[in-house]
């Protein structure tokens, strides 16, 4: 072995770098799919707002040198964005329709319950949409 010149130390341990922690970028790309898959019901917009959080943090953590997978988060966002986006405007364009038509909707209702027949039933429907059109 070399002797160390006086002054100088010994160089330090090279220690390895932990695997990147991406679970939560692919969880985010995961649940943005999820989310978009089903954004016209209920499971989607949550799928897609987890996936936005998840990105979010998930993102935090590539900035940190913690992950490798800023494709993966950034997807995950851009999805759950979209996904929830479209499960509200699905919501509003429902609200809206049955604040428009509600007291058409109330009346097909009363009509079929009071409808004793096939005929009676058939009218009620024709009735309706009738009312949603006129």
């Amino acid at each position: 072995m070399q002797e160390q010149q006086q002054g100088q130390e010994p160089p330090a341990p090279i220690t390895p770098r932990p695997d990147p922690a991406n679970g939560l970028g692919t969880a985010s790309l995961v649940l943005g799919i999820i989310g978009i898959t089903l954004c016209w019901v209920i499971v989607g917009a949550v799928a897609g707002l987890g996936a936005f959080v998840l990105g979010i943090v998930a993102r935090a953590r590539v900035r940190r040198g913690d992950a490798t997978n800023r494709g993966a988060a950034t997807a995950g966002i851009t999805l759950g964005a979209l996904s929830t986006l479209i499960a509200a405007l699905i919501v509003a364009g429902l609200w809206t329709f049955y604040a428009q038509h509600r007291h058409d909707i109330h009346d097909y209702q009363a009509c079929k319950r009071a409808a004793a027949t096939d005929q009676d039933r058939s009218a009620c429907l024709t009735s309706f949409k009738h009312s949603l059109t006129g």
